[in-house]
């Protein structure tokens, strides 16, 4: 009898212990599960870091490009507004289709 009781204690025990390594190994997955989802966000930051960057040399390329453009718009704006005050000061009036 003493013996029958010991076993049955033991597999009581035995039975507590799996019970505690399904709940760690749970816990476990779903710590592994949210470790890889915050990897994956991290990936895709990164990535979109990556493309904002290149993004950002584009514009830039693109801002040095126009620069001489914006100045010769600003010699042009110039020179229309000189032609315009000068039509006013001969009492000649340009047209409005060479003002545009």
């Amino acid at each position: 009898r003493e013996s029958a009781k010991l076993l049955m204690e033991m597999k009581s025990n035995l039975a507590e212990a799996e019970q505690q390594l399904l709940q760690v190994t749970i816990q476990t997955d779903s710590e592994l599960e949210r470790l890889l989802g915050f990897y994956d966000t991290l990936e895709c930051q990164i990535a979109s870091a990556r493309a904002m960057e290149a993004t950002a040399a584009s514009l830039e390329a693109q801002v040095d490009e126009g620069e001489p453009l914006l100045e010769n718009l600003e010699e042009v704006a110039g020179r229309m507004q000189d032609v315009f005050q000068g039509s006013h000061e001969g009492d000649w009036r340009p047209h409005n289709e060479y003002l545009r």
